[in-house]
């Protein structure tokens, strides 16, 4: 590593060139971290709007199951209480 160093440093040409190698990598790094996040959010987005579609369809059909399930049951102790009965 050392030998690289003053390679480098012998020749500044060299140097120029590498530190321009080195600045292009680090934005392209850069350019698909942003890119990954920019992707994330919007999947996120999207995973938000369907959960909360999806929510309202499936509230809806909760309240008219335990409706539905409260009627049933209640029937069902009706009629329990009347053969108790007999």
């Amino acid at each position: 590593m050392q030998q690289v160093l003053d390679y480098l440093t012998a020749n500044p040409t060299h140097l120029i060139i590498a530190g321009v190698i080195l600045a292009v990598l680090f934005f392209a790094v850069v350019k698909k971290v942003i890119q990954l996040i920019i992707v994330a959010v919007i999947v996120l987005a999207l995973h938000l709007a369907y959960v909360t579609y999806v929510s309202a369809e499936t509230r809806a059909t909760i309240k008219e199951s335990v409706k539905s399930g409260a009627g049933k049951v209640l029937e069902a102790g009706e009629k329990t209480g009347e053969r108790i009965k007999k």
